[in-house]
């Protein structure tokens, strides 16, 4: 059940994005100010995240192929997620 509503946050996710940054309020000044700010600030956990996932794989516990391709996974869909969150956060300010 978790991963289900963790898959409709990421889809719910990709539709505010490409809304946003498709739409008429994406394309001024102040929408790629947000989408950069954005950007930089949900896509720099990819490394962090990768980085905590191999260093868990090397020095805790090894991970099987298939935990290991799910936890990239999640790690992409979280990043999503946080980038529509502070896309919609930065709007309303």
């Amino acid at each position: 059940m978790a991963w289900f509503i963790f898959y409709l946050l990421f889809l719910i996710s990709l539709v505010l994005i490409w809304k946003f940054q498709f739409g008429i309020e994406g394309k001024d000044e102040r929408g790629l100010t947000i989408l950069n700010k954005a950007g930089s600030i949900s896509f720099a956990l990819i490394p962090i995240g990768a980085l905590l996932i191999e260093v868990f794989d090397r020095h805790i516990q090894p991970l099987g192929y298939g935990t290991f391709k799910m936890c990239i996974w999640s790690l992409i869909m979280g990043a999503f997620i946080v980038n529509a969150s502070i896309i919609q956060l930065l709007k309303r300010i």
